[in-house]
């Protein structure tokens, strides 16, 4: 059965809906590891993989991640892992 027009822009909004709550959730992690220590340490234990995203993302658009990932690791008295 095709969709009515009503239909598609229906289908239409969910999707916005569906993306701009992804966008403002990936955003709301973002900033809470960009201004909290204790929340990179949190990521650093239970989900590593997206910390190191966090600091390529922050190489990516100019800020230093490798040294705030050096800084991390001092704090917490993490050996530094090779890459």
């Amino acid at each position: 059965m095709p969709l009515t027009t009503v239909g598609k822009w229906t289908v239409l909004y969910g999707l916005v809906a569906v993306e701009a709550a992804a966008v403002l959730g990936t955003y709301s992690v973002w900033h809470k590891m960009n201004v909290s220590q204790d929340y990179r340490l949190w990521m650093f234990q239970n989900h590593p993989r997206v910390l190191d995203l966090f600091y390529r993302s922050c190489d990516l658009v100019g800020d230093d991640g490798a040294r705030a990932r050096a800084g991390d690791y001092r704090n917490w008295g993490v050996v530094s892992r090779s890459r």
